[in-house]
């Protein structure tokens, strides 16, 4: 599946072209999978877009973070209206993915993450309609299982947590299989 994403990102508490959002490559969720994210969806009725369940989505994106203890520098207020905001700028006239992660940025290669390391949040959406043909899909059981809550929070939508979802993924896909189910 393609995407295209829009034209505007909201970066630190700034409304930046998406091509200006850049990170340094020493960032350490880039090594480490130090990120935290939420996937929203709108949904666009002719007239309006409705934001599936704004309230509860930051919240999950804040409680995240809670279990590596690292931590947004807004409030899930700003964090709602930059939301809202980001999606009439971008003037999305159609059904959307919202995209809102924050990530521990330059920190060496030190593993004892805290609520010191230096975080950014940036949030992103593009159109998007339905994610599978209507007529169906064809799935596998996949030889990748999915992390114990005793090995990592799965309960958090943390990057790295979604590295054996790929594995999955990539394997269903090279066996003629549009999906793995974990």
């Amino acid at each position: 599946v393609k995407f295209s994403f829009s034209k505007y990102v909201w970066f630190d508490g700034k409304f930046v072209l998406g091509t200006k959002a850049t990170v340094p490559v020493t960032t350490h969720a880039i090594h480490y999978g130090t990120s935290v994210f939420e996937g929203i969806r709108g949904y666009w009725d002719a007239k309006n877009l409705f934001i599936f369940r704004l309230k509860e989505h930051t919240k999950r994106f804040r409680n995240s973070g809670k279990f590596y203890h690292i931590s947004s520098n807004f409030s899930d207020k700003k964090i709602e209206n930059a939301i809202i905001n980001l999606c009439r700028k971008n003037k999305l006239r159609k059904s959307c993915y919202i995209r809102p992660f924050y990530f521990v940025g330059q920190y060496g290669i030190n593993l004892h993450v805290t609520k010191k390391a230096p975080t950014h949040i940036a949030i992103i959406t593009f159109p998007f309609g339905d994610l599978f043909n209507k007529n169906g899909i064809s799935a596998t059981i996949s030889k990748w299982r999915k992390f114990s809550d005793i090995s990592t929070p799965t309960q958090a939508k943390m990057g790295g947590n979604y590295l054996n979802s790929i594995l999955a993924t990539q394997d269903a896909k090279q066996r003629g299989f549009n999906e793995a189910i974990l």
